[in-house]
């Protein structure tokens, strides 16, 4: 998962290395590290690594100006800067530069043990990898062993998330993920971790399947949403169709199994209501959280044959459209004149088929109670 700048400053804070200009970049991702002490090796480094040198051939602030250039370009996190052997001190150009970018330049102190630092760097990097995975596999027994608490409760104590924390999780489902090259998933989940690794570190990233699973700990709802939304943009500015859903905030690490329901049903929900591009969450589904929180799936399907599949078989033997003109009517209210708006016919084509769907059913759809069940009726066709 890789960490950010800011938090290797603090892993190696004992050796008082200090930002020198672009703090606003400190949330950089940053997932390995490279040395540069000349423009060949320029090449050879990779986006998202921490780049190293002693300024040898940066003495001219032409010279150190491209190279931050060159950098920003390759998508690396920052630059650290070995002062006091090649280098006394950094124009004052190449500051105002990396401040405007946003680009972390960060001096450390002549005498600095460079050799402790990268240890520190590399086992906080590893330790975040094995994190990864290690919370990967305790995700997937919460979700297939909800009862058993002891095969996954152990690893998300051991890092730092707490029993009686409220928990989150949000679903982003993005269509024909199959069809997406490796590099393009890699994209889109290091575009995830971004966003979670600036709001904080009680939250993660895992792909399953054909579905990204975000869980957060201890986050209040507007900030969540807020990162939501960032990953959303993102996701739009890349032309991708997906869908999202977001769970409750539930109390306690034994509700995880639960908020990932939520988030799979309000995700499932959303690709049949074609919610595409959106954010969606489960305490806006109105009605459907009472329906959705029925587990008895067999009940649902008797209702909706008992209300409506008799119309349903009808409109299959017949090639009519009673089913989704119903639909339209109680989306309308009832209302004959303004469903006949939105369908675009007259009054009395309203008029007739009200009749003729009230005959094949054997009810009076001006009746309160028949227009409940069947609204019921019709959402259950939804989540069936």
């Amino acid at each position: 998962m890789g960490i950010t700048v800011g938090k290797f400053l603090d892993i190696v804070s004992d050796y008082k290395m200090e930002t020198v200009a672009g703090e606003d970049g400190l949330d950089n991702i940053t997932e390995w590290f490279h040395f540069v002490e000349d423009e060949e090796e320029l090449r050879y480094i990779n986006e998202k690594e921490l780049i190293f040198s002693s300024g040898r051939y940066l003495h001219e602030g032409t010279a150190f100006w491209q190279f931050i250039e060159q950098l920003i370009s390759r998508h690396c996190s920052g630059l650290v800067v070995l002062l006091g052997y090649c280098l006394k001190e950094f124009p004052c150009s190449v500051v105002q530069f990396c401040n405007e970018k946003g680009f972390p330049l960060i001096k450390a102190p002549q005498g600095i043990n460079i050799s402790n630092v990268i240890k520190l760097f590399c086992l906080q990097i590893l330790e975040s990898e094995k994190a990864n995975k290690q919370l990967f596999s305790a995700m997937k027994n919460a979700i297939s062993f909800p009862q058993k608490t002891e095969l996954y409760m152990p690893t998300f104590l051991q890092y730092g998330f707490r029993k009686k924390e409220p928990y989150t999780t949000a679903i982003i489902k993005i269509t024909q993920m199959d069809t997406l090259s490796a590099s393009e998933i890699q994209w889109i989940v290091k575009s995830i971790e971004q966003q979670l690794l600036s709001a904080g570190d009680k939250s993660f990233v895992l792909t399953m399947e054909d579905i990204f699973v975000l869980v957060f700990s201890n986050y209040g709802d507007q900030n969540i949403s807020d990162i939501i939304l960032k990953i959303i943009v993102q996701l739009r500015m890349k032309e991708y169709t997906f869908f999202t859903g977001v769970s409750l905030n539930l109390p306690g690490l034994d509700k995880l199994s639960q908020t990932y329901l939520q988030a799979r049903q309000t995700v499932d929900l959303s690709e049949k209501m074609d919610w595409k591009n959106i954010l969606i969450r489960y305490n806006e589904l109105g009605v459907y959280q009472l329906l959705l929180a029925i587990s008895d799936n067999e009940a649902k399907r008797n209702y909706y044959q008992n209300i409506l599949g008799r119309l349903e078989q009808y409109d299959k033997n017949n090639r009519t459209d009673y089913l989704k003109f119903l639909n339209t009517y109680l989306d309308c209210n009832c209302n004959i004149n303004e469903t006949a708006d939105k369908l675009f016919v007259h009054r009395n084509t309203i008029v007739y088929k009200i009749k003729k769907i009230s005959e094949l059913l054997d009810c009076d759809l001006s009746e309160m109670e028949v227009r409940v069940e069947l609204y019921l009726a019709n959402l259950l066709r939804n989540i069936l």
